[in-house]
This record gives C-alpha cells, sequence and structure tokens, in this order.
C-alpha cells in the first residue's frame, strides 16, 4: 500500500515537471469588438461600429468596430491602421480614430474599456437610430444621451 501510494505521488510529481505553463492573459496584442452595456436601455448590447468619417456609433452606420489593444503601450489599433482617441475635453467630437496613438486605454478584469481609468461613455443619439459615442469623462453632454460602458466582446 505504501508502494502504491509512493509511486502515485512520484508519478504526480514528474508530471507537473514537464507541464507546460499556461498563459491566462496575453502580454501584447489582444483583439475585440465592443458592444455598449447598460441595463434597461434601448441599447443594451448593441454592436460599435465604424462610421465612414472614422467615429465610433451604435446601428447600422459603417463596419463593426475591431480593435486590437496593445497592453504594453496601452493603445488601441483598428484595422486601418488608426489609434482610438478621445475626443479633446468639452470639444463636442465623437470617440474617433486617428493616425497617432492615445496610450492610456486598458482592458478591466470584466472586460470593459477604460481610458485612463475611467469607464463612462455617453451614446447620444443622431437620427434614424443611430447613436454617436463620446468619452462622458470628456464633460460632452447632450439631449436624451445614456451613459453607457464598452464592453468588449
Amino acid at each position: 500500500m505504501k508502494f502504491a501510494t509512493g509511486l502515485v505521488s512520484i508519478l504526480a510529481l514528474a508530471t507537473s515537471a514537464f507541464a507546460l505553463p499556461v498563459e491566462t492573459e496575453t502580454t501584447q496584442d489582444v483583439t475585440f469588438g465592443l458592444v455598449t452595456i447598460h441595463s434597461g436601455s434601448p441599447i443594451q448590447y448593441a454592436t460599435v461600429y465604424l462610421d465612414d468619417t472614422r467615429a465610433l456609433t451604435l446601428g447600422p452606420a459603417g463596419t463593426p468596430f475591431v480593435g486590437h489593444y496593445n497592453k504594453a503601450d496601452g493603445t488601441i489599433k483598428t484595422d486601418a491602421g488608426n489609434y482610438l482617441q478621445p475626443a479633446p475635453e468639452g470639444s463636442g467630437h465623437a470617440l474617433t480614430t486617428w493616425n497617432r496613438p492615445a496610450p492610456g486605454w486598458t482592458i478591466t478584469d470584466s472586460g470593459d474599456l477604460a481610458y485612463n481609468g475611467a469607464q463612462a461613455a455617453l451614446a447620444c443619439p443622431r437620427q434614424n437610430g443611430v447613436y454617436d459615442l463620446y468619452w462622458a469623462a470628456d464633460g460632452y453632454s447632450c439631449t436624451n444621451g445614456i451613459g453607457v460602458v464598452l464592453h468588449t466582446a
């Protein structure tokens, strides 16, 4: 009995010594899409799009947003090669993409997008069910706007 127990322990130890480490999170690039989170709102789980002006929107305008998060430098790049940018504070411009990096982005443990620690975005109705997305931490407000969290999907 002691021999069998000892043999099992030795086999378990030998197996664990040769096991490959499992990486739970990449250290560089994470590819993702975005949806909005605001329970009970008409835009709960709405897909985020990139329109022809490079602005982020909700609704059937443009192509679904695809971002590539670089954890090392805190930037998000699109398939088109532009970087996700919050609008300058008080500028009234929607979340957009430009050709220069904007470090400060993170993806939280729960999968929410944050910029310099803030997770608040604002969806402002445009027309025909389309909403423009603003970074609420920029101080922008709009009529009938809905506060949302941008969640990676």
